[in-house]
């Protein structure tokens, strides 16, 4: 089972980097909003974090129990920029190709969090069907 914790606050620069993650396994630009996903710890005991920056805003998503997260920017059928992000287990059980994140840059708001069952509602959500993630972090390799 896959836990996920959403924190969203405004905070100073000093005081985002306090701790510092083990890997940065991604880190990009989307409509003005700059998404890290980093792994915390290694092993068993692994969590992963997707955090949006933007001005003196920040949301994060922690997840534990995952095998593989990416994400990237990408264009709905309107033109309009979304940060698309995956996280899944890796067993027979689990469903790559569900689990999909979407959050909007320019209203800095998340609109869908991973679930085993969200495919045709990220595909809703873009106006086509949605794509898989091709660049994914193995959680635990590096």
């Amino acid at each position: 089972m896959m836990l996920i914790f959403l924190f969203s606050y405004q905070v100073g620069a000093e005081d985002r980097n306090k701790e510092k993650a083990t890997i940065l396994a991604a880190k990009f630009a989307c409509d003005g909003t700059t998404t890290k996903i980093e792994t915390w710890g290694s092993g068993e005991s692994a969590r992963e974090r997707i955090t949006f920056l933007k001005d003196s805003q920040d949301t994060e998503l922690w997840f534990t129990n995952i095998d593989a997260i990416g994400a990237g920017c990408r264009k709905d059928v309107k033109g309009r920029a979304y940060v698309v992000f995956q996280a899944y287990c890796g067993g027979s059980g689990c469903r790559d190709l569900d689990n999909y994140g979407i959050f909007c840059p320019k209203y800095f708001r998340l609109l869908l969090v991973p679930s085993d069952d969200n495919r045709e509602k990220a595909s809703e959500i873009m106006g086509e069907k949605i794509v898989r993630i091709k660049s994914m972090h193995k959680v635990g390799t590096d």
